[in-house]
């Protein structure tokens, strides 16, 4: 039976990592959670969207209350496999005094697949019918749901809840990444 991963930001701020500390949305623009839909993007959103960060040590994976993927060059480098499913735009990133930080990029994820088992899950649903989640505390993944070159993808129940295999999490592990942890899933 396949392995799965929550893909999370490292929360633990003793560890003095950057975190996103504030950011401005331009005024008319599309709705920001439309970069979460999984499906491609139109328009100059991310171009017109500044997101700051505090001091302290570069990250790969910064966290992002808008739910956007925010990653760095080194993280985008090692997901080049699922380049087709995925939507990348330069993040205009910059430090605590407004200077801008290269090697940023925030990424849409096309890729979204129902496959949560919802009797053992534990899902607060916003519309049941749709299995659209409001939100997802624990999620148990139905590995027969999940097609074998799945290794990166959204939960189509609750799109800002970002999953890799065990295969592509083992494979990231060993790259030095800072900023991100793998929560393991339980799967049926």
């Amino acid at each position: 039976m396949r392995r799965f991963h929550r893909l999370l930001f490292e929360a633990d701020i003793q560890r003095g990592y950057q975190r996103l500390h504030e950011y401005r949305l331009p005024e008319t623009t599309a709705p920001y959670w439309k970069l979460n839909e999984a499906r491609p993007f139109q328009g100059d959103l991310v171009a017109k969207t500044t997101l700051t960060v505090t001091s302290g040590k570069p990250v790969d994976l910064l966290n992002s209350p808008l739910s956007w993927l925010v990653v760095s060059t080194r993280l985008l480098a090692a997901w080049q496999a699922f380049e087709n499913e995925l939507e990348v735009f330069a993040a205009n990133v910059t430090d605590p005094n407004g200077a801008p930080l290269s090697g940023y990029h925030v990424v849409n994820l096309l890729r979204a697949i129902q496959c949560v088992d919802v009797d053992r899950s534990d899902v607060q649903w916003g519309n049941k019918k749709r299995r659209r989640a409001q939100w997802v505390t624990t999620a148990v993944i139905d590995s027969q749901a999940v097609p074998a070159d799945a290794h990166l993808f959204r939960l189509a129940e609750s799109r800002d809840y970002i999953v890799c295999s065990d295969e592509l999490a083992q494979s990231l592990v060993g790259l030095g990444l800072q900023g991100l942890v793998f929560e393991r899933l339980d799967s049926a």
